[in-house]
């Protein structure tokens, strides 16, 4: 299958999500795991498709972050917020976002434990799950310039 096709389908999913988002940047009711990552990985659609509506997604989702810090920061699942704002900082160049995206970090590796997995008192699935997700989006997060 062609990175074309691959692409357009993405991009048809975006332009659904687009269209649902309202101006207060919440899916309705409803922000599931669909809906946030759209609103996260929106700075890195920007950056693959140069569309500024993707960028003013970005902007009101991390302004949204950034007025929820002092709660967000220490929970276990804004491992997402770390990284969507670190992307956002990667577009921008502006600090706000990496110093977001560093405080979360910093906490959930210092909730990690001793054997390398976060979440122990849950389910061996889910603290395999959440184990696998956080760690991928702290290497993504390490890997931005």
């Amino acid at each position: 299958m062609s990175t074309i096709v691959l692409r357009e389908a993405a991009l048809r999913t975006v332009d659904w999500l687009a269209a649902r988002i309202g101006p207060d940047g919440s899916l309705g009711e409803h922000c599931g795991d669909l809906a946030c990552f759209y609103k996260l990985s929106s700075s890195r659609l920007y950056r693959a498709t140069g569309e500024a509506q993707h960028l003013t997604t970005a902007q009101g989702y991390f302004a949204f972050a950034e007025r929820c810090a002092p709660q967000l920061v220490g929970e276990h699942f804004a491992h997402k917020v770390a990284w969507g704002s670190a992307e956002f900082a990667s577009v921008t160049g502006t600090k706000a976002p990496r110093r977001l995206s560093a405080d979360i970090a910093r906490h959930r590796v210092a909730a990690q434990d001793s054997d390398g997995t976060w979440m122990a008192d849950q389910p061996l699935h889910t603290r395999v799950d959440q184990s696998a997700e956080v760690a991928i989006w702290l290497l993504e997060i390490a890997a931005l310039p």
